[in-house]
């Protein structure tokens, strides 16, 4: 699986011991927050957007990760899982969701 450590690794080498957890959140949370400034406070995004920005060659195969680190981020209250506007039980998501940066 594809490291998302080597991201942020000045020499591109860091493996990531959690494949993928906490630095997948660290990755997201400053994708994410990028695009809450260009949109604005109240706008949502679809998981497959932050997707695209961290892996554009690998996008649809990362998907599962980046939805678990927006519930992880939810838990912490960072985040709103929200679908068709609303809040959404996280331990009961069906169907396409968005996510709100608080």
């Amino acid at each position: 699986m594809y490291c998302c450590c080597a991201l942020t690794s000045p020499d591109n080498t860091i493996n990531c011991p959690s494949n993928n957890g906490f630095h997948l959140l660290k990755l997201y949370a400053t994708s994410g927050n990028a695009i809450r400034n260009q949109r604005g406070p109240d706008k949502t995004t679809c998981p497959s957007e932050i997707a695209r920005k961290l892996f554009p060659n690998d996008w649809r195969r990362q998907m599962k990760s980046i939805v678990e680190a927006a519930i992880e981020l939810h838990q912490q209250g960072k985040v709103v899982i929200t679908q068709k506007g609303l809040s959404v039980d996280v331990d009961h998501i069906k169907g396409p969701i968005r996510i709100k940066i608080i």
